[in-house]
């Protein structure tokens, strides 16, 4: 499964410091990265899955580090 919102999502994910190539499949890595994150900025919300609430908050991350 590849697309543009995928690979936007890596790059972003890739931008704040964490290790993935913005490939835009959403594979084993992405989850493990996504989980990663969740760790450190949803504690309450470790599921893997880019989710509404994952997402904003990824933005809202990545808004910080490009500043």
């Amino acid at each position: 499964n590849t697309d543009g919102a995928g690979a936007r999502l890596q790059a972003a994910l890739a931008d704040i410091g964490y290790g993935i190539e913005p490939t835009g499949s959403f594979d084993e890595l992405t989850g493990a990265v996504i989980r990663a994150f969740q760790r450190r900025w949803l504690p309450d919300g470790i599921t893997g899955a880019a989710d509404p609430q994952t997402l904003r908050r990824i933005g809202a991350v990545h808004a910080l580090y490009m500043a």
